[in-house]
């Protein structure tokens, strides 16, 4: 993904990985990766539930990226999630 257009080659690459983790272990990865600084940026890990994830990623174009492709890749697995109504 190229987050900005023109000016700049910089690119981000998107990978998926799946795990099922207790609330107690996503509270402690939580705790371990909150407000961890890397080379250019600090990194916030928040818990959401997942319906409510596209309301904090169209504010954050690597979240929004991630979280379309992890629906069209899910909806690819199982094609009978996709909307099979007629189109109007």
């Amino acid at each position: 993904m190229y987050p900005s257009c023109g000016g700049t080659d910089e690119y981000i690459k998107i990978f998926l990985w799946e795990k099922e983790l207790e609330r107690k272990e996503l509270e402690e990865l939580k705790t371990k990766l909150a407000n961890k600084k890397t080379q250019a940026s600090i990194v916030t890990v928040r818990i959401v539930d997942y319906e409510q994830l596209w309301r904090i990623a169209a504010r954050d174009g690597k979240s929004l990226a991630s979280w379309s492709l992890y629906e069209a890749l899910k909806r690819r697995r199982n094609p009978e999630l996709i909307d099979k109504r007629p189109k109007q």
